[in-house]
Formats: C-alpha cells, structure tokens, sequence
C-alpha cells in the first residue's frame, strides 16, 4: 500500500440538516492503493459524507479534492477520477448486464470496449455477462455495479454497505475483489459498512466517526492493539471467583461456565487479579488471553471506554 500519493482529500467537510450537523469539519486523505474502512453506528453521518463524495449533497463547508483536482474548481477532471456504488446498482433488467455496462461506459470519454471485456473478467462475470440482469443473483447485479463502478479506470472508489444482502460466499468474493483492485491496480478504495469482522479482513486502515465528528484513522492491527482483550481464567470456583473480585469488574465478566470465565481487562489488571483468586481460595488452573478484534475497538471507542491517540 502506498502512503504518499493522495487519491483523495477531504478538509473540513461540514454539513447540516437545521440544526442538526450530520458531518462535523471532517478531514482526511485517501491513499492510492488502500482499503479504507469508514466506520460508525447508525446517524453518525457516514452515508451523509459519501453522499456528499459522490457529489448527490452539497457541502455547506469544506473541499474534497480527487486525484488531484479541486471539485468546486475543477468538478469534471475531479468527478472524472471517482467511482461508486450508493446504495442498489441502477441497471435496466430487460438488458444483459453486458449491454448495461456498455450504455453506462457511454457516458465516460474513451472507453475501448476492451476495458469493458477486461472488467467483466475483473468482477468474475466472464460465464453472465449475456444474460439479462432480472436473471441476476443480489451478487451477480453488485457484481455488474462494481464493473459500471470502475470501468472509466477511477482513481477513487467508493461503496456505501456493499455487502448487504450478500451471503457469506458473496461477501467474499467482493472482498477479494476489492483488495485486488487496491493492491494490484492502485485503486483507492473507500468502504462503509456495519460488519465488522468482514471490515476487520477487507480494509487496511479504519475512519471511526461518531455524532458527525471523525474520532480517528489507524491502521485495523493498530486498533486491534488498542482493544483491551478478554483474559479466560479457568479455576476451581467461578462463582466464588466472580464473588470475591466484587463490583470492580462490573459488566466486564461473561462466559462463565463451571470450569471458568473469561473477563476484559488491561494486562497490568491481571496479577491483581491472580492475587484477589488466590486469597479467595479459588484455584487458578489457566490462564489465556484472546486478542482484542476491530469489533473491541470500535465498541470501546464510540463507548468512550478507550480513547485513540
């Protein structure tokens, strides 16, 4: 992944429905080459801003530059170098999804029809191409709006929850695909999405953005070391074990079995731990660690449970 050409830049994008502001001066850049993941609950302004990337919202402030190009100032050259899918792909479903995506590269200025033949292998659709799109699988049709999406060779990417209504076999391939076309073909892409364990495998860095402000952008293994782990103790008593560490780890205790129960806690926490067991009479036979997940992070960031730096 490269970290010094900047696909796109974002400063201070601002926007406001009344008095609510759904997108609070948010900026940061997007490298060419990367999987960028934009996370965050619901409201908390990440369709607002994506919707204000693709250009179907105006900006009350702020500038977003593409490849290089000033959007207010130079908004064909900009809009030139993005792709997208917001939402469901538009596509006629009495056509095949080949003669769909040649009408849409129309639109797009030199075009071969190589590159639609070369896209279509890029998607996987080589053995579909020709038959009608009402004939289409959920997958198939995001299959055809990747294509459309990147068939004018975009410097920017961008999908809003492409993976709903995908099954498990579906979410893969498109993340294959995506990471592909960053990796392999430089494109920077930038994908929202509520799933986060999918998020976890597909991206390379992570935007956390809650109530309209940006928290913060790491790469997903930073944020992972963030997340304090669950430590399993296995021991002689849970009950008694879970009894005698009183409200200091309220909320923090879960899976208890007979043989033991796991508990989130920062490393320095776990000899005073071992310590209160001990002097409890409770028999510690184990004791393992699971490593914080990119659902840990996100959960304790926007909970206020840890704060980035």
């Amino acid at each position: 992944m490269s970290e010094e050409k900047v696909a796109m830049r974002i400063q201070n994008a601002t926007k406001a429905f009344g008095k609510n502001i759904a997108v609070n001066h948010v900026s940061f850049d997007l490298h060419a080459g990367e999987v960028f993941g934009f996370l965050g609950p619901n409201g908390a302004g990440k369709s607002t801003l994506i919707k204000m990337i693709m250009g179907f919202l105006s900006m009350d402030e702020g500038s977003i530059e593409i490849n290089g190009f000033d959007r207010k100032k130079e908004y064909e050259r900009a809009m030139s170098g993005l792709g997208g899918i917001v939402e469901n792909p538009e596509m006629y479903r009495d056509f095949s999804g080949i003669t769909n995506l040649t009408m849409y590269a129309r639109i797009h200025e030199n075009v071969p029809r190589e590159r639609i033949d070369e896209v279509i292998r890029t998607v996987g659709m080589q053995d579909r191409a020709k038959d009608k799109v009402k004939k289409y699988s959920l997958g198939m049709k995001q299959r055809i709006g990747l294509a459309q999406a990147i068939v004018h060779k975009p410097a920017v990417l961008v999908l809003d929850e492409p993976t709903n209504g995908l099954d498990p076999v579906g979410i893969k391939d498109l993340r294959d695909i995506l990471r592909k076309l960053a990796h392999e073909q430089g494109v920077a892409v930038m994908v929202s999405s509520h799933i986060l364990s999918e998020m976890q495998m597909m991206c390379d860095r992570v935007g956390i953005i809650n109530k309209g402000r940006l928290l913060d952008i790491k790469l997903v293994d930073e944020l992972k070391s963030l997340a304090v782990g669950q430590y399993k103790f296995v021991v002689s008593s849970p009950k008694t074990a879970i009894e005698s560490l009183g409200s200091a780890f309220d909320g923090k205790i879960s899976d208890v079995t007979e043989e033991s129960f796991g508990i989130c806690a920062e490393k320095t926490e776990v000899p005073g731990i071992i310590r209160t067991l001990t002097a409890s009479g409770v028999d510690i036979f184990a004791v393992s660690r699971t490593e914080g997940t990119l659902e840990d992070a996100y959960m304790q960031i926007t909970g206020g449970g840890i704060t980035v730096v």
